[in-house]
């Protein structure tokens, strides 16, 4: 009697151990699922299968993954497996692993067909699968049948949001944009502040290109829901009616939230510049430099040029020759540093800058002519007279005083040209003329003999 229950006792340990390892594999084969290793996973199923056959639920994680390394006949012998041996009860699980198999045969049709009777016949556990159902019938562009379904589950679930969200967008397309907002609309109604449901109206009103509705609903989702992802939609919902100064007044509030977000303050800081703001401008680029000083480089023309409309040309050329300093490939910042150094009269460097710009990336032809002004103004201004005839012939100017960044005095006292800028705070244009007296005027035409009209 002894040797009998040692023998009993030792086959329960053994039962035991052996469930204790196959449970082990089947938990080792869900991680590896999940992180996409199907092979290993496979492999780790297998080795629970081996001391537990005809579990259900480790035959249900093989077909699982056959399903994925898409071994379709094999994933339905397993499923054959489990209807013959351990569950012939048609259940949901195995109902859907079923479609899931016949579509990766090819067999899509009658699966959605064997599903349908599945439901008719109330066979399911879940109200889920009439939704699935629903599914496969949009999906299979029999949006009337599968309208229906949807219709027959929110009935049965009206608090499944994302089920009404996806049935609103199917009406939507299929039925019209009308009816389709309508739905969400009738949905509001029971969930007036769900915001998953606002979000969708939000969007069939932007798709309608109805903004200003769009607005509306947006609004209510900022009020509900403080955040800068909703403020940055309807940031982008202003830009596209043209309201770009309600577009500024979002791109602000989101900067209150991210203090550092560099995106819009390039934005504001864009907008400011295009407005003539040129106090913020100094202000906000001053707040990026304080929070990240590795974004200074993005915002120094903005910078350097705002200064220079307010009057503060010591820190404009400061941060102008810092953005010098990076080696850009633009035309602005060496024709502006070109203006300056003209002014005031250091004239060394004033070639090397305007070859720089027309080196530039973004040269367009107008700039051609710019350039040439600025050469003319350097030949005067270091009394080269040979050099400005030579060029002045050269680029075939014919007159002077047609062109309005040249003027004439007539001063008898005044014998050198002097070059001026005038930074137009309130038109943001940069107005450079340069002062040729008409003796050296005459000096050129009697002297050089240049031929100017």
């Amino acid at each position: 009697m002894e040797r009998i229950f040692a023998i009993l006792l030792l086959f329960i340990s053994s039962t035991l151990l052996g469930q204790i390892d196959s449970k082990k594999y089947y938990d080792e084969s869900i991680k590896l699922t999940d992180s996409k290793e199907y092979q290993q996973a496979l492999t780790s199923i297998n080795s629970a299968l081996l001391s537990d056959s005809l579990n259900r639920s480790y035959l249900l994680q093989k077909i699982k993954i056959l399903f994925f390394i898409n071994k379709c006949n094999d994933a339905m012998n397993n499923l054959d497996l489990i209807i013959e041996h351990v569950d012939a009860t048609i259940q949901d699980d195995i109902m859907a692993n079923f479609c899931d198999i016949n579509d990766c045969l090819g067999k899509q049709e009658e699966a959605t067909r064997l599903l349908e009777k599945y439901i008719i016949h109330k066979q399911f556990q879940s109200n889920e699968m009439i939704l699935y159902l629903a599914i496969r019938l949009c999906n299979n562009k029999k949006y009337d049948e599968g309208i229906s379904y949807y219709k027959q589950y929110i009935k049965l679930k009206p608090d499944d949001i994302y089920a009404i969200i996806d049935f609103s967008r199917i009406i939507y397309a299929y039925q019209g944009s009308e009816n389709g907002i309508n739905e969400i609309k009738n949905s509001l109604q029971n969930n007036p502040n769900n915001l998953e449901l606002l979000n969708c109206l939000v969007a069939f009103y932007n798709y309608n290109k109805d903004n200003e509705k769009a607005i509306e609903v947006q609004n209510q989702i900022i009020q509900l829901n403080y955040t800068v992802e909703n403020i940055k939609l309807r940031a982008v919902l202003f830009s596209q009616i043209g309201k770009q100064d309600k577009e500024y007044e979002d791109l602000n509030r989101i900067i209150e939230i991210d203090k550092c977000n560099i995106e819009y303050y390039s934005k504001i800081l864009q907008y400011e510049f295009d407005n003539k703001m040129y106090e913020k401008v100094v202000e906000n680029s001053f707040k990026v430099i304080e929070c990240n000083k590795d974004f200074e480089h993005s915002i120094l023309d903005g910078l350097y040029t705002s200064l220079f409309f307010l009057n503060e040309p010591i820190k404009g050329e400061l941060y102008l020759d810092k953005k010098i300093a990076l080696n850009p490939t633009t035309f602005n910042p060496y024709y502006l540093k070109s203006t300056i150094l003209l002014k005031n009269n250091q004239l060394e460097n004033v070639m090397k800058y305007l070859d720089l710009c027309l080196k530039a990336s973004d040269l367009e032809s107008s700039n051609l002519i710019n350039v040439s002004f600025l050469k003319l103004s350097y030949y005067l201004l270091s009394e080269d007279y040979e050099g400005f005839k030579n060029y002045f012939n050269s680029v075939q100017v014919k007159s002077l005083d047609t062109n309005l960044n040249f003027t004439f005095s007539e001063s008898e006292e005044n014998n050198k040209s002097d070059f001026t800028i005038d930074f137009d705070k309130n038109t943001g244009i940069i107005n450079s003329t340069l002062i040729i007296p008409t003796k050296i005027l005459k000096l050129l035409m009697s002297t050089y003999g240049l031929k100017i009209k």
